[in-house]
């Protein structure tokens, strides 16, 4: 009987065994890292990473908010589909007209203390407008100066390359957008679903620029997809005899 108990005990535990939502955090611009993902109902807190990745504990009907400064707070509740795959939040960004100030709190602050972080900011502000501390040179010199100054800036300014779309973009990509999702890659591209990360990382290996995944080159996009899919699968076909 009380092997029958330790067994039960043993499997309700595996049973009830932390499960997890994961997913990305957008908002109208691209992801958004640093959001405090909160599971009120369990009282679990995470951050969004660089990624905007998140992944959280959670079981279903837990309460979820997703906050952050500059956006309104986000609400939902864990449905089971969303323990099963991957989710994409986004955020709208805060539509409050005002900043409303309902308290502060007093500091005691030696003065001493006051005029070193004052010393600390000028120096910073110097490092920052080196122009608005030099010595004056008349107006024609301070002229010269400022036109000395810009050329300096520019030769220091190096160009960058093109950002490109990675991994996780394409995934987001076809968790939520409505045209490109799972039904169009498995169909229109036939790539098989348990082959869609796969695809991900072979996309991503082509370093498409961003700019691709404006919806003004959504038809580029499709051009470029139905291109490397097919270029995708004669590769695989080359691993595995028998994939068309």
């Amino acid at each position: 009987m009380i092997k029958k108990l330790l067994l039960l005990l043993v499997l309700s535990s595996i049973c009830s065994y932390a499960q997890e939502i994961e997913g990305y955090v957008y908002d109208a611009e691209g992801r958004v890292s640093g959001v405090r993902i909160h599971n009120i109902s369990q009282d679990f807190i995470e951050v969004s990473n660089p990624n905007g990745y998140f992944r959280v504990e959670a079981a279903v009907g837990d309460t979820v908010h997703f906050s952050s400064v500059a956006y309104d707070l986000y609400e939902f509740i864990v449905k089971k589909q969303d323990l099963e795959k991957k989710m994409v939040v986004e955020l709208k960004f805060s539509t409050l007209d005002e900043v409303r100030i309902t308290g502060y709190r007093a500091r005691n602050t030696d003065i001493n203390d006051l005029d070193s972080e004052l010393a600390g900011q000028i120096q910073k502000d110097i490092k920052k407008h080196p122009n608005y501390y030099r010595t004056s040179k008349g107006n024609i010199g301070n002229i010269i100066q400022s036109v000395i100054d810009l050329f300096k800036k520019d030769k220091a300014t190096e160009p960058t390359d093109p950002e490109v779309i990675g991994f996780e973009d394409f995934e987001v990509l076809f968790l939520r957008d409505d045209f490109f999702d799972e039904e169009f890659l498995s169909q229109e591209l036939g790539i098989p679903s348990e082959n869609h990360e796969l695809f991900y990382e072979f996309l991503a290996s082509q370093e498409l620029e961003y700019s691709y995944l404006k919806n003004s080159n959504k038809l580029d996009l499709i051009d470029k997809l139905y291109h490397y899919s097919k270029e995708y699968k004669k590769r695989l076909s080359s691993i595995e005899p028998g994939v068309d």
